[in-house]
């Protein structure tokens, strides 16, 4: 019995000496643990609070379509931060979206002041001025975008605002270059641009607008040449929109053959619209007279019935209209026709 005592003494000696030790170790660690000497929470302050809120409700009504409330929202925000070039853009873009020219043209200006390398704003500043007209103003604005396209060391430019990447797209600025120069009548300048836009991005897009100003210039025989490659290449792919370009510069280059090719093409086509349709239409119309006349064909005049179906389309209150870029000689042939079968 006294053995088993002893052994108990034992056991609760040995415990106890765990335990004290335990607690001198926890004491010595938490001895070595210093607190931070700021443990202070870190809060957004209020007047940033509010700005914040303002951007987002207006950007929010913005993509809700509710410009006007974004207007006021975008407001608010520069009355309490009038130094955020962001809001000055959004703002400007708001008033925009409402065509308020003249106003966004000045906030798209103070956006472009604090920020010269915002890339959007300046961007919406040259397009502002275009379509107020100011065609030199809106070239000057497109020539810096070209250059700080072509001074960034890749396709990517860093905005600044809010270190995010924007892309500097060179077609589209040559493209937008083009349109100015020919908006004041430099067209050499125009034409140049537009081969410049192509080279940098040979899409359909690029194609088909560098075709619409050889059109418009009256050289249908190189916007024929042109489009050849790349309607071969679509084949039933193409739109109908590009194969009226091709089928008015084959007419306009004197092809009557490939361009009633072009425009039977497009009625064949399973989406076309309504303008293509009638477009095409009529320019087969003008062919099979032009083909009569000149004794090409052994057809009888083509018969205006033929086109009945169309007729109200063609001579009702809201008439049939070219579009803008074609060659004047086929406008003017076309507006004969058009003449002839309303008896105007």
């Amino acid at each position: 019995m006294q053995h088993l005592f002893n052994r108990l003494d034992q056991y609760y000696y040995w415990r106890l000496l765990v335990v004290m030790l335990a607690c001198y170790l926890s004491h010595f660690l938490a001895a070595c643990v210093f607190p931070p000497e700021d443990v202070s929470p870190s809060v957004i302050e209020s007047r940033e609070m509010r700005l914040i809120s303002h951007i987002t409700r207006g950007k929010n009504n913005v993509s809700a379509g509710r410009f006007d409330v974004a207007e006021f929202e975008f407001r608010q925000a520069l009355a309490v931060d009038n130094g955020v070039s962001s809001v000055y853009n959004d703002l400007g873009y708001v008033l925009g979206a409402q065509n308020r020219l003249e106003e966004a043209e000045a906030y798209f200006r103070r956006a472009v002041q604090l920020k010269p390398d915002y890339v959007i704003a300046r961007e919406n500043l040259a397009q502002t001025l275009y379509k107020s007209a100011k065609f030199e103003s809106a070239l000057e604005q497109y020539v810096d975008l070209l250059d700080m396209s072509s001074l960034a060391s890749s396709k990517f430019a860093p905005n600044s605002e809010n270190h995010q990447v924007q892309v500097l797209r060179p077609a589209e600025i040559h493209r937008n270059i083009s349109l100015a120069n020919v908006a004041v009548g430099k067209f050499d300048e125009g034409y140049c641009h537009s081969v410049r836009a192509v080279q940098n991005d040979y899409s359909i897009e690029q194609i088909s607008e560098h075709a619409k100003l050889l059109l418009s210039m009256n050289n249908s025989a190189e916007a024929a040449e042109f489009l050849g490659a790349p309607i071969l290449a679509l084949r039933d792919k193409v739109s109908a929109s590009l194969m009226l370009d091709y089928a008015i510069a084959l007419y306009g280059k004197g092809d009557y053959n490939l361009s009633k090719q072009a425009a039977s093409k497009i009625l064949s086509l399973h989406v076309i619209g309504r303008f293509e349709r009638l477009s095409s239409k009529l320019l087969l119309l003008l062919i099979a007279r032009r083909e009569n006349s000149m004794g090409t064909t052994e057809l009888p005049s083509v018969d205006v019935d033929v086109f009945e179906e169309d007729r109200e389309s063609f001579c009702g209150d809201v008439k049939f209209v070219a579009a803008e870029h074609w060659p004047f000689v086929v406008v003017e042939d076309f507006e004969n026709l058009l003449a002839s079968i309303c008896d105007v």
